[in-house]
């Protein structure tokens, strides 16, 4: 064949395993096979070629994907990734495509995206080829209050390219957020006196209280200040009370 009649990029565009095709390199002029290894009907005693048209001439069959389009041809990093979180539990990924400074590689298919839930310590991949060159993606199904990190890369037909920078730290906020606690006035040993009194104003004691904090919370409750808070020394700061 003429590389005319293939397509010039036939040999980015198609990716071959058993099926052998003799062209005509447009360089050279020379026929070739584009087996890897020689051998075979037709007179294979060569390993065959393969033509790039980024390059315009022909390279060896046997590395044609895996060094050569892989180590010219490959997409750049993507830059700029952001990520918007909805109201669904997911987030959606934007980013900036890739740069192609000679403006004639090949053109970007898709994308991968990986994610990390240990800050970037070890990355799984999320979306294995989002199948289009948009620069957008949505993850779904998130865990509320996991740390998510995430990475974006373009594909083509030369493989996957460069990993972008990872996004900022990403938390999904819980479907019921809880309800923060009342603003509470607390002594120096971290003990939230107010929040005690609020516990126990329909009760004898807040649960799990000490005799100890019993006596403050009735104390309180009552409009009653102790003479002395030397008791409150031995209450542990630790400790957290929930308010009824």
């Amino acid at each position: 064949f003429l590389m005319e009649e293939l397509g010039r990029d036939f040999f980015l565009r198609v990716q071959l395993t058993r099926k052998v095709v003799w062209f005509v390199c447009p360089a050279t002029g020379n026929v070739y096979h584009s087996a890897a290894k020689p051998g075979g009907p037709g007179g294979r005693s060569r390993p065959g070629k393969r033509y790039c048209h980024l390059c315009a001439k022909c390279f060896s069959a046997n590395n044609f994907q895996s060094q050569h389009l892989a180590n010219l041809h490959r997409p750049g990093r993507p830059t700029a990734l952001v990520t918007v979180p909805d109201e669904a539990g997911g987030v959606h990924l934007l980013w900036r495509p890739p740069v192609d400074p000679t403006g004639q590689g090949p053109g970007i298919t898709g994308y991968r995206v990986r994610v990390s839930v240990n800050d970037g310590i070890s990355w799984q991949v999320g979306i294995n080829d989002t199948g289009t060159s948009e620069a957008r993606a949505i993850i779904t199904n998130l865990v509320a209050a996991v740390p998510y990190r995430f990475q974006v890369a373009a594909v083509n037909c030369a493989g996957v390219g460069a990993d972008s920078e990872p996004s900022p730290q990403l938390c999904v906020a819980p479907e019921h957020p809880p309800t923060p606690p009342p603003v509470a006035s607390r002594m120096s040993d971290g003990l939230d006196l107010l929040s005690l009194a609020a516990a126990n104003r329909r009760n004898d004691a807040a649960p799990g209280c000490t005799a100890t904090e019993t006596k403050v919370v009735r104390a309180l409750s009552e409009g009653h200040c102790p003479a002395s808070l030397e008791p409150l020394r031995h209450l542990s700061p630790a400790r957290s009370f929930d308010v009824f």
